[in-house]
């Protein structure tokens, strides 16, 4: 969709009632990064916080994960991800970016089968005869229908997009200023399907007098998205599942199934309009290299509102009348002193007191009717929590670093306070450098215990339930993640870098709603329902392939090997449509139901008495193994050719929409063609024969391999303008390769949301390939 946002999660899920994405801070304000699915029932994913930032304006961005997080407070336990603007200053100096993007849909859609025949006794036209029909004796074959809606009736178009974006820095009045302006219009390869965004951002530092600097920033940005439902969720108004769940001629509707013919495709479709602002000012003292201090206090605000044009079919008299709006406010304020001094004159330490305080509120509110108003609801949730946190330091000779903090996080959760402790230590020693200082190698080691996120009370209870074990929810506990880590990181002059980390995580204190015992509360909160353990090891490799003067080439590889268990559950396994939560499987494991089959009397058709059911099993729904792969060659005079790789294997995605067309619609190839393999006929005879469970063949292998960019870059001469120092111009292809044994039409697309598990394909429309154009201009300056 052109409005959908991206997916980001650290080392694995950390709670049962949300994955625990990181926390994002952006010039050390909290902003609200999590990504639900707010529509009710059309799958339409929320833009990104992750990507409301140009990367043109990002000076750094950090990664922590595990005990590296230890100091940032409730929800750390899922990770951080520290983003840091440019500040500016120096001479007067101006950017731009311009940007022209062009995608096509996704072109191997399967197509529709329909197999004619007659009935044995009678001789009439059947309305069913499927192989399974055939095998039955109930048909007679004369003829097979074969038509594809979405490519021989195509209802799509070519996406296009354009991006600009401007900045300027410069030091008026001996301040550091920073500005940026961007826009994009965005369109979809489906009709309904386009974006709109508008943002802008400054940043400003100014020194005073007595070692004192301030500064401010603030960040605007406007989303207008008109939500293509066209290849969304809601099957009445979805094209790919009117396509794909439609007739095998091209009839009247051109193939195209829509819902009893009710309400034609694309009449459904909502406009949604979101607001980001974000705002901080700080102040920093430092008269010496001895003390620093600093104080901070932002607020973001996401503001978020839909509208559907229609509830139902055209002659509906509320056409037009549901609203929702959802509105975050957060606010944070962060005090930080601290002090580096010497022991003994070899010895050096650091202290540290960091004082932070925060508060979430939201409200939400959905309308049906104008006048009169049908039906009016809402809520509102706030939460908050205030921490004190100590940090000691010590280095010694021979490159020994020690690091220890103690962490009090109180927060507010159902009117208590709930106050604990969360301790962290790190230790890592640098090698005296080896091959005649040519090569560094350090050794580290890191202990931190994490506080988990507090999920809002509108998530917490559309979680499925089951009878409580224990826990009542009087002495709820912050749910910890308990983090172990291990890892050596090396360095070899300018031919390469390694680095290598074990780690293995514990969440414990985790949250579930259960049914509550007769007489008393419908649902009762759970506060100790079990435990999720993480392990795993990460590899980076950085090497230098290749350097002949002009001639270089690079290449970095990233590798994860991960681990993903439930420890302790104290429900009965609690069954979703296709997943499974027990203890000793993944969380959110998936079903699956294998079998056997034979062709015992060799007609060439695998019917349901040929199918042997085996026992359900449970199967990881996340990747246990992930690696991204990127390389750059340059070529001299300013040509540089780049790729980007990604390779995830070990996961199960459930092939839902093929599922459907075979059982219940009969219309795929392998419910009519006698010509297709007998594995694939046998999924559908065991799909008919266990009722609709996830059996293999259509919960399928969701490993893939990608090449997500493959760029050319030339930067222009500088000899050309001494105004246009820098200038780049890209041509880039997305997507441009997908290898994978998926059964669907793309393993990384999924329905329900970014965070249910395991991911199910229903009627989403594939990524498109995109080819970009892109002009960068470094720095244009005047004196």
């Amino acid at each position: 969709m052109a409005s959908d946002g991206s997916l980001v999660m650290l080392r694995g899920p950390i709670s049962f009632i949300e994955s625990g994405p990181p926390l994002l801070f952006v010039d050390g304000v909290r902003v609200a990064a999590e990504q639900a699915d707010t529509l009710p029932l059309f799958g339409a994913i929320a833009p990104s916080r992750f990507d409301d930032i140009p990367v043109e304006d990002i000076a750094r961005v950090e990664v922590l994960s595990g005990a590296a997080a230890a100091a940032y407070g409730e929800g750390a336990g899922g990770g951080v991800i520290l983003v840091t603007t440019k500040s500016g200053g120096g001479p007067l100096r101006f950017g731009g970016r311009a940007q022209l993007l062009s995608g096509l849909a996704h072109d191997d859609y399967p197509a529709n089968y329909r197999r004619r025949g007659t009935s044995p006794s009678t001789g009439q036209p059947v309305a069913d005869c499927s192989l399974l029909a055939v095998a039955a004796h109930t048909c007679n074959p004369t003829g097979l229908d074969v038509w594809n809606p979405l490519e021989q009736a195509s209802p799509f178009r070519s996406a296009r997009s354009g991006l600009g974006h401007l900045s300027l820095s410069a030091s008026p009045l001996g301040a550091a200023l920073y500005a940026s302006v961007s826009a994009s219009q965005r369109q979809g390869v489906l009709p309904h399907d386009e974006a709109s965004r508008l943002s802008y951002r400054a940043r400003v530092e100014r020194p005073l007098p007595w070692h004192l600097a301030v500064r401010a920033s603030h960040a605007f940005r406007r989303d207008n998205a008109r939500m293509g439902l066209d290849g969304g969720y809601t099957i009445a108004n979805d094209v790919i599942s009117n396509g794909l769940l439609g007739e095998a001629v091209n009839d009247a509707n051109r193939g195209y199934f829509t819902a009893g013919g009710l309400i034609p495709p694309d009449s459904l479709y909502p406009d949604r309009r979101l607001r980001h602002t974000t705002s901080a000012v700080g102040v920093s003292w430092e008269p010496g290299r001895w003390l620093q201090a600093s104080l901070l206090t932002g607020r973001d605000r996401v503001v978020d509102r839909w509208r559907l044009d229609n509830l139902g079919p055209v002659t509906d008299t509320l056409r037009g009348t549901e609203r929702g709006a959802d509105e975050n406010w957060r606010l944070t304020t962060t005090g930080r002193i601290a002090s580096s001094y010497s022991i003994h004159g070899s010895v050096t330490g650091s202290s540290a007191l960091i004082l932070d305080w925060w508060k979430n509120w939201i409200e939400t509110s959905h309308s049906i009717g104008v006048s009169p108003v049908l039906e009016l609801e809402g809520s509102q949730f706030s939460n908050r929590s205030r921490s004190v946190t100590l940090v000691q330091g010590f280095d010694w000779p021979r490159g020994i670093s020690v690091n220890g903090s103690l962490h009090r996080m109180t927060r507010t959760f159902l009117g208590t306070e709930q106050p604990e402790w969360f301790p962290a230590a790190n230790l890592s020693w640098r090698l005296a450098p080896l091959m005649r200082g040519r090569s560094t190698v350090r050794l580290r080691a890191a202990y931190a215990e994490l506080p988990g996120a507090m999920p809002s009370l509108p998530t917490l209870f559309s979680v499925p339930v089951g009878p409580p074990q224990s826990g009542t929810g009087n002495q709820a506990k912050i749910e910890r993640t308990k983090t172990l880590e291990l890892g050596a990181d090396a360095s070899l002059d300018r031919l390469g870098s390694a680095s290598v980390t074990l780690f293995r995580s514990t969440s414990t204190n985790l949250l579930d709603v259960g049914i509550g015992a007769p007489g008393g509360p419908a649902l009762v909160l759970d506060t100790d329902a079990g435990e999720i353990r993480n392990s795993g090891v990460e590899a980076l490799l950085h090497a230098l392939l290749l350097d002949l003067g002009e001639l270089r080439w690079t290449a970095t590889v990233s590798l994860a090997a991960l681990s993903n268990r439930v420890t302790r559950f104290v429900f009965p396994p609690v069954i979703g449509a296709y997943s499974i939560t027990r203890e000793g499987s993944a969380l959110g494991a998936a079903r699956v139901v294998p079998y056997t089959f034979a062709d015992a009397n060799h007609d060439g058709i695998i019917d349901v008495s040929e199918v042997q059911l085996l026992p359900l099993v449970a199967q990881p729904s996340l990747p246990t193994f992930e690696a991204g792969i990127g390389s750059e060659l340059r070529l001299g005079h300013g040509l540089t050719v780049s790729a980007l790789g990604d390779y995830r294997h070990g996961n199960m995605v459930m092939n839902e929409m093929e599922e459907v067309r075979c059982r219940n619609r009969r219309n795929c190839r392998a419910a009519q063609d006698p010509s297709t393999p007998l594995a694939e006929q046998a999924a559908v005879a065991a799909a008919v024969a266990s009722g609709g469970e996830p059996v293999v063949g259509f919960m399928s292998d969701g490993s893939f391999f990608k090449l997500r960019e493959l760029a050319i870059r030339w930067q222009l001469p500088r000899s050309w303008s001494p105004y246009f120092a820098g200038t780049v111009l890209t041509i880039a292809g997305r997507n441009l390769l997908t290898s994978t044994n998926h059964s669907g039409l793309d393993p990384e697309i999924s329905t329900p949301g970014p965070g249910s598990l395991p991911r199910e394909e229903f009627g989403r429309n594939p990524i498109p390939r995109e080819i970009v154009f892109r002009l960068d201009v470094g720095a244009m300056s005047k004196n």
